[in-house]
C-alpha cells in the first residue's frame, strides 16, 4: 500500500461532528495524510485539532471531558446565548491564538451575512473565526471580524471544497449531518431548527462533485446536533463506516486506470 495525500473537507454538524475524528482515525490507519484541511462549525473546530498535531483518540478525550465544547439544545424561545464556554475552551488548548502555530494548513468558512457569501480564514486570528464559523443563527449572536458579521458557514456552505478546487491533491468531503425524517413538530424552534437543517443540506449538492472521495456516514441520521452524551458511539460509527470506502479509494489512487 503507498502513501497517499489528501486535501480533507470537514462539514458542520454539532455533536456529529465527532464521527470526523473516527474517519480520521481509520485514515491514519490506511496511511493516508492529509496535505490541508477545509472545515466549517464543528468541521472547522475539529480540523483546527488536528491541523494542531493531535490524534483523533485525544481530541475525543477532550470532547469527552471539557463540557465548555458542548452546545445544549436551546428552549422553545428565540434569544442568544453566550458563546464565553466555547471561547474560554478554544483558549486553554490554542493559548498561541494563531493560525501561523499549526503544524498542517487549515480553511475556516463562515458566513458572512453582510456580503451574502462564504468568507474563508486561513491566517492571522485563530480562535474569533472558528468562533464565527460554529456560531449558530438564533442560538448565538454574530461574530465581528473586519468589520463584517459572521454567523455559522453552513449556512451558505457546508461542504467548502473551494480552498481545494483545481488543487493537484484528491479531495476527501465528510458529512456528518444527513437528513432524517421527522413525525410533526411542536414548537415553532423545532420548525425553525429543521429549515436551517435542510437548507444547509442543500448547500452541499452542487460541492459533493469536487470531491474524489466523498463519505456521509448514513447512521448519523439517528442523532443530534446536541448528542454529546453519545460522542463515544458517533466516533465509533465514523471509524467503521470509513473502512470500506477508503479501502476503494486507496485501490483507485494506487491504480489510476480503475479510476472513474
Amino acid at each position: 500500500m503507498f502513501k497517499v495525500e489528501v486535501n480533507l473537507v470537514l462539514s458542520g454538524g454539532g455533536a456529529r461532528g465527532i464521527a470526523h475524528l473516527g474517519v480520521v482515525k481509520r485514515m491514519h490507519e490506511f496511511d493516508i495524510s492529509i496535505h490541508a484541511i477545509s472545515g466549517v462549525s464543528a468541521g472547522a473546530i475539529a480540523g483546527a485539532f488536528l491541523a494542531m498535531g493531535m490524534k483523533p483518540d485525544e481530541i475525543l478525550k477532550v470532547a469527552l471531558t471539557n463540557a465548555d465544547f458542548h452546545i445544549r439544545r436551546p428552549p422553545f424561545t428565540l434569544g442568544f446565548f453566550s458563546r464565553n464556554n466555547l471561547e474560554k475552551a478554544l483558549v486553554k488548548y490554542f493559548p498561541v491564538n494563531s493560525f501561523s502555530v499549526l503544524s498542517i494548513p487549515l480553511y475556516v468558512a463562515a458566513a458572512n451575512i453582510n456580503t451574502g457569501v462564504t468568507d474563508f480564514f486561513s491566517s492571522g486570528e485563530l480562535i474569533r473565526p472558528l468562533i464565527a464559523s460554529a456560531s449558530i443563527p438564533l442560538v448565538f449572536p454574530t461574530v465581528e471580524i473586519n468589520g463584517s458579521q459572521y454567523l455559522d458557514g453552513g449556512l451558505l456552505n457546508n461542504l467548502p471544497v473551494e480552498p481545494f478546487v483545481g488543487n493537484d491533491y484528491p479531495i476527501v468531503g465528510v458529512h456528518v449531518n444527513p437528513v432524517a425524517k421527522h413525525e410533526k413538530y411542536r414548537f415553532n424552534f423545532q420548525v425553525i431548527e429543521r429549515s436551517i437543517e435542510l437548507a444547509i443540506n442543500k448547500n452541499i449538492w452542487s460541492r459533493k462533485k469536487e470531491c474524489s472521495l466523498y463519505m456521509e456516514p448514513p447512521e448519523m441520521k439517528k442523532f443530534t446536533s446536541y448528542d454529546f452524551s453519545k460522542a463515544e458511539e458517533m466516533f465509533s460509527i465514523g471509524y467503521e463506516y470509513a473502512k470500506e470506502p477508503l479501502e476503494k479509494f486507496i485501490e483507485q489512487e494506487n491504480n489510476p486506470q480503475k479510476k472513474p
